[in-house]
């Protein structure tokens, strides 16, 4: 029977199609086959035709949205908007950032780790996704600003609060 006449959801034929491929690979590098016909050179997939394309806001709704953004009364809300459009992190990267990550006076800002959601486990610190995600890149001055008004706002927090948040 073929994969795909299979009942099963698709990221579970992707992870048999894996580990099917990986199987081989290696049973060719031990020589017990000679050919793994399960290689890009052999395969092509195709495109989920459910898949729904990604679309981008137009140059009237980015205004709309920074114009927003940039007046927008809650500076958590503020920052962390403002972070993950203007550098490109991903969400994790974003969440695993902490204040010395962040150069005021260069404008930089470094990802050293990344906070990945597990089911079972919670939250967890983790490497980056890849090695090249580890990066340090300059940021707008209206980014800088606002983190500099969220950390303010955070150490008053801090101050009234103490260690409870």
């Amino acid at each position: 029977m073929l994969l795909n006449q299979l009942k099963l959801a698709p990221i579970t034929k992707k992870i048999f199609k894996t580990y099917l491929r990986q199987l081989l690979a290696d049973a060719k590098s031990e020589r017990l086959i000679k050919e793994s016909h399960a290689t890009s050179d052999f395969v092509f997939y195709t495109r989920n035709k459910n898949r729904k394309e990604i679309e981008a806001m137009d140059e009237e709704q980015a205004k709309i949205f920074f114009n927003t953004l940039i007046t927008w009364p809650n500076i958590k809300e503020k920052a962390l908007l403002l972070t993950l459009s203007l550098t490109g992190f991903r969400k994790g990267e974003v969440i695993g950032l902490k204040w010395d990550d962040i150069d005021f006076n260069k404008a930089k800002i470094s990802v050293n780790r990344s906070v990945g959601n597990y089911p079972k486990y919670g939250l967890i610190i983790k490497e980056p996704k890849t090695e090249k995600s580890l990066r340090t890149i300059t940021v707008p001055n209206i980014l800088i600003e606002t983190l500099k008004e969220y950390k303010t706002y955070q150490d008053n927090l801090k101050q009234k609060l103490g260690d409870y948040i």
